[in-house]
């Protein structure tokens, strides 16, 4: 009978830390100044938040934002305390601190984004409005189908009025037309 040979445990891929190598830590006590950034993070850390949210129960959600929005009424009500050290945040646990995280910044990078004019306001399109090109499509008559689209995506418009450009932008949402300088070390 043939001896049950253990498998081999893996090599662990962690790098061990240098004890001797210095951390970067953020101070959050400090407001950031002058920053560019595109308006298409705002959809982007939607998707994120959204993702995050689909692994949750409904339930857990309310019971998060309701947390988030009494913290936010509080910080209302007492911003005076809050600002000179006489009440703390509360800390939110690692999950509902993560949602927090990224539900404020959207909020914020939003209202940026409409005082802008980044935000385009286009109506929705009807099961009416794609019938024709759906018909054409069913039936094979490409030209016709090729005349609906148009019609579609002038309904959609797919430009911001103030500036005439596309809004879908750059890729990724990261603005192409002026990289930042390499940081300095």
């Amino acid at each position: 009978m043939a001896k049950d040979k253990k498998p081999k445990k893996p090599k662990s891929r962690a790098v061990k830390p240098d004890p001797n190598e210095k951390l970067e830590v953020v101070d959050r006590t400090v407001i950031l100044k002058d920053l560019k950034i595109s308006a298409g993070f705002v959809p982007l850390l939607q998707n994120v938040l959204l993702h995050i949210l689909s692994q949750m129960e409904p339930e857990e959600i309310g019971t998060v934002y309701t947390k988030i929005d009494i913290f936010h009424q509080d910080l209302i009500t007492n911003q005076e305390a809050y600002k000179s050290g006489e009440k703390k945040p509360p800390v939110f646990p690692h999950f509902e601190e993560m949602i927090h995280t990224l539900t404020t910044l959207i909020s914020y990078l939003k209202g940026k984004a409409k005082s802008q004019g980044a935000v385009v306001i286009q109506d929705r399109l009807k099961i009416a409005d794609l019938q024709e090109a759906v018909k054409a499509l069913a039936e094979g008559d490409m030209e016709k189908f090729d005349e609906e689209n148009v019609k579609i995506e002038k309904k959609m418009q797919l430009t911001n009025p103030a500036t005439g450009k596309s809004i879908h932008g750059d890729i990724g949402g990261v603005p192409m037309d002026e990289p930042d300088p390499p940081p300095k070390v």
